[in-house]
């Protein structure tokens, strides 16, 4: 499979909101994630990634020289500041094609392997969200627990999944 994670950019604009703009694709993700999802939603995003560079890092996911999705880690602070959230997402029309597994196990790689610093990746998923959870427990996520009707969304409680999977090279990197 030739996929690639590269920094994104400011041209990244109109596509990343093309394929953002999904009902199908917001689902799942938090509500900061805007539905619909417009260019200038994809303007703040990088922005942001701009802004906090230091706690926030993305790559943009390409599949067969196609821009497909996303792929994120924020870092936490204070006593968590070793820990990082992953997020990921890619476009309905790419779904079902290990893409997003394939994404994630690289990424992951990367990220135990470069000077951000993580020790330990979290992911939160929604209970039913069973596609991400194989895409987590592929990739060596292990679920942690479950935070019961600890989410809200489309007008409905729902269950909350933790995974996370540990850096088993630390420390690489000198403090």
């Amino acid at each position: 499979m030739a996929l690639q994670l590269r920094p994104p950019q400011r041209a990244d604009r109109e596509p990343l909101a093309a394929l953002a703009n999904d009902s199908r694709v917001a689902a799942y993700l938090r509500d900061r994630f805007p539905h619909p999802y417009r260019p200038e939603d994809a303007d703040q995003y990088l922005d942001y990634l701009e802004e906090y560079a230091d706690v926030a890092l993305a790559r943009i996911i390409h599949w067969q020289d196609t821009m497909v999705g996303l792929i994120s880690v924020e870092r936490s602070t204070d006593l968590y500041r070793f820990n990082g959230e992953i997020g990921y997402w890619i476009g309905s029309a790419f779904w079902g094609k290990g893409i997003t597994s394939t994404a994630l196990g690289q990424f992951c790689t990367f990220l135990f392997e470069s000077d951000f610093m993580i020790k330990r990746l979290e992911a939160t998923v929604f209970e039913q969200h069973t596609s991400s959870i194989r895409v987590l427990e592929k990739n060596g996520f292990q679920r942690e627990g479950c935070r019961t009707k600890a989410l809200y969304k489309h007008g409905r409680f729902h269950d909350e999944l933790l995974y996370a999977r540990i850096n088993p090279n630390w420390p690489k990197q000198s403090f």
